[in-house]
């Protein structure tokens, strides 16, 4: 997010001036860590976002990962007058990326929330209207970084949480995943001209919180927020977490993975993490092993941030 900063209270208008506390600035890199270097047994040692060295028995870390363990992202530092993306009407959140061979642009995808037009102000109206009045925007770049931009609004309210995803196997159709309404369904629409124009939308989840992961068979596994989960601490601050489901084709009815015995459900269950979360990231590195970025901050929890990771769908590590 962009605002100014003071002793790390960081503040911006279009969230009352009150955005929180974080450790350290946003414009920081990671605060300064061990690349690897942790006592090892296994790669799970690791983080799998390394491997265990077999001759020293310590981690070394991909280069997207630092930490004794490699269970830190090594972010590199923002350049405070570097924003990818800021629309001087509309407040924006969250995005997703893809990039076209077709026209050379990197094209991003992205919740954008609209004033309602009752409302006191016309222009950026912060996050407190994403319940009625999120759309999805489209705004492009020549460079990853940005910055970005807007070209028009491509799907109307209600739509939040955009994901966009193109087959393995057939990189010139995009899918977009999204919520319909607050709490859910999750809809795909789908581009056979690099997002120029858009299918009408299908409906495949009743979840929400959309994190697809298309798969070289076809099919597609859906990550996604459940409520009213089976929480393993029964003092947790939220029962929402992480489910799987899945999909036999990247527009087709998902249905709910039970991990426990490996069959297909719909009944809900405990989360595939340990810990509650919401917002998941799912990718797969270069050795095959997933892994998840969420934001471990549902509702009545305190600040936290949570990285699992895997090598088989139905087992999850959790970091705290």
């Amino acid at each position: 997010f962009t605002g100014k900063s003071q002793k790390n209270h960081f503040k911006d208008e279009s969230c009352d001036n009150a955005c929180g506390t974080v450790p350290f600035s946003p414009h920081d890199a990671t605060p300064q860590l061990p690349k690897g270097g942790g006592l090892c047994a296994s790669d799970w040692d690791c983080s799998l976002a390394g491997v265990c060295s077999d001759s020293t028995k310590k981690c070394v870390c991909d280069d997207w990962a630092t930490g004794h363990d490699c269970s830190y992202l090594d972010l590199q530092p923002i350049p405070p007058d570097k924003i990818s993306y800021l629309h001087n009407v509309h407040t924006s959140w969250g995005a997703s990326i893809v990039y076209s061979n077709h026209d050379q642009l990197y094209h991003m995808y992205v919740s954008e929330i609209t004033c309602p037009p009752d409302y006191v102000k016309s222009t950026r109206c912060g996050l407190n209207f994403w319940q009625t009045q999120s759309q999805v925007a489209h705004a492009t770049s020549p460079t990853l970084q940005g910055p970005y931009v807007r070209q028009k609004a491509v799907v109307a309210p209600f739509a939040h949480n955009p994901t966009v995803r193109y087959s393995p196997n057939n990189p010139s159709v995009w899918h977009m995943y999204y919520i319909s309404h607050h709490d859910g369904p999750v809809q795909v629409i789908t581009s056979s001209d690099y997002g120029q124009t858009w299918s009408p939308p299908t409906k495949i989840s009743p979840f929400q919180n959309p994190a697809p992961l298309m798969k070289d068979d076809g099919t597609l596994w859906l990550y996604h927020r459940n409520d009213h989960l089976q929480m393993e601490d029964k003092d947790s601050c939220s029962d929402e977490g992480i489910r799987l489901s899945m999909c036999s084709s990247p527009t087709s009815p998902c249905t709910e993975f039970d991990e426990t015995t490996k069959e297909i459900n719909t009944k809900k269950k405990k989360p595939i993490v340990k810990h509650t979360a919401e917002d998941p990231f799912v990718f797969i590195d270069t050795r095959g092993n997933y892994h998840m970025l969420a934001n471990a901050l549902p509702y009545k929890c305190l600040p936290k941030k949570t990285t699992g990771w895997s090598c088989m769908v139905e087992r999850w590590y959790y970091m705290e």
